[in-house]
Parts: structure tokens; sequence; C-alpha cells
């Protein structure tokens, strides 16, 4: 599959592999986009996931592309997680909100779980 170094990260599972693009900032999502589409296209893969930090910056972005982004990463990151979780590939692409490390810890503090945060279902 293609140059694996590109990419943030390759997850591998039993016969397949998905690769990750982090992102702290988004800023340019038409440039990201055609960013993401070529390293596709270059490494041979079909979908990927785009790991996005949460923060209300990004999750105003995402708000404002949302038809953007929704052909090109139609499975919700709740979704892709739970198939990550039970070995399976993600039947497309997702964005996955991942919230900062401090975030994650008050979070936990007030008792909600790291997957509880947003009200568009994207993580």
């Amino acid at each position: 599959m293609g140059d694996r170094r590109a990419w943030d990260l390759v997850i591998d599972g039993p016969g397949w592999s998905i690769p990750v693009e982090a992102e702290t900032r988004l800023r340019d999502v038409q440039a990201l986009q055609r960013k993401v589409a070529l390293k596709c296209r270059d490494g041979g893969f079909d979908r990927v996931l785009l790991l996005v930090a949460d923060t209300r910056h990004n999750r105003r972005v995402l708000r404002l592309a949302s038809a953007g982004f929704a052909a090109s990463h139609p499975v919700r990151g709740r979704d892709a997680l739970a198939a990550l979780q039970a070995g399976n590939l993600p039947e497309g692409s997702a964005i996955v909100l991942l919230k900062p490390a401090t975030a994650r810890a008050s979070s936990r503090r007030r008792g909600f779980s790291s997957g509880e945060h947003n009200e568009q279902g994207l993580a």
C-alpha cells in the first residue's frame, strides 16, 4: 500500500489498513480535503480517518463545512471507532473529534466519558 510514511498513522487490522490524518487546528478546509484525497489516491486507500482536535474553533469550522465533508466522510466518527474497537474496517471515511488531554481529564472529573461531547455525532 503506497507510502505509509506520508500519514500521521496507519491502523492495521486483519487483512486491512486505514490511514489517519491528524489536524490540531482546521484552517483551509478545501486545501485539507485536496491533500487528503491526493494522499489516499497515491497511497491506494479508499477511506481515511480524519482526527481533529475537539476545540470550539474546529467544531465551528466543521459545522460551516459540513456539506463538503458529508460526501467525503460519510461515516459517523462514533461508528468508525466502534468498528475499529471490534477489529473491523470502518465502512468509509470518518471525522473523529479528539478532546485535548486536559479536557479529557477534566471531563472525567465531572463524570463524563471521553465519547460524550458533541451534538453532531462526529466522535
